[in-house]
């Protein structure tokens, strides 16, 4: 965790006049604010949902200061289960964000569906999966008054450590097509491009840049689903 969120507040300040929409060097279309804090690896000593709802809120005072139509995403949360004080549900984490004031400071949430047990559309029948927390956290947000509100998956992927490489690349088709096709839910990220030495292989590409099946699913399934014209130009101008 920060030592004070005032500081964050003051890099966001900074990063906004150097590289957002009115600057002279535009290359943001949107600010995620932190990652995965709830778990500790991400806020460290412990999840506390209150000091993240701190940050959120100065960061996103901090950015709306200088561009007043920047798109702010919130959460950043990551799938699982409550343990000890290593990790809070997303859901509950949202409430409790909630709770502590956090309606009116973000945009869009964020959300990290990770599963290496199934694919995302296998969870659908089943409790606390990745994708039924996806619901109970729209339920959430809905419920709130923040419907129009969409919530983004920054991340998703396999590893080839989890699975073989033909399983991560179905089920990165699958989940592209079962998210796109829920409503309530904005832009999607797999994670990640490319395998990096001596870490866990989510790329997929290898260190060598040789194409994993994903690759070309995922090309395959961009070529299937054309960019929404009026979505691409809302990128561009946000962007520069």
């Amino acid at each position: 965790a920060p030592n004070d969120p005032a500081d964050y507040a003051t890099f966001m300040t900074a990063v906004a006049l150097r590289y957002g929409a009115g600057s002279d060097n535009p290359r943001i279309a949107a600010y995620e604010i932190w990652n995965e804090p709830n778990g500790n690896v991400g806020w460290s000593p412990q999840p506390d949902a209150a000091g993240y709802t701190a940050l959120l809120k100065a960061a996103y005072s901090a950015i709306k200061q200088v561009e007043p139509g920047a798109t702010v995403v919130g959460g950043v949360l990551g799938a699982g289960l409550t343990f000890g004080t290593w990790t809070v549900n997303p859901v509950n984490y949202l409430t409790q964000m909630y709770a502590a004031g956090a309606q009116g400071y973000f945009d869009a949430l964020s959300f990290h569906p990770y599963n290496f047990s199934s694919s995302f559309s296998a969870g659908a029948p089943y409790a606390n999966t990745p994708y039924q927390q996806l619901m109970s956290l729209r339920t959430l947000m809905n419920n709130a008054g923040d419907s129009g509100k969409l919530i983004w998956t920054t991340e998703y992927g396999v590893p080839t450590s989890a699975v073989n490489a033909a399983t991560q690349a179905a089920w990165i088709a699958d989940f592209a097509t079962t998210w796109s096709g829920l409503s309530g839910v904005g832009p999607m990220f797999i994670y990640s491009l490319v395998d990096r030495p001596n870490d866990t292989p989510w790329g997929v590409f290898t260190q060598s840049w040789a194409a994993k099946p994903a690759a070309q699913v995922i090309k395959n399934w961009i070529g299937a689903h054309p960019t929404d014209p009026t979505a691409s130009a809302a990128i561009s101008k946000a962007s520069g």
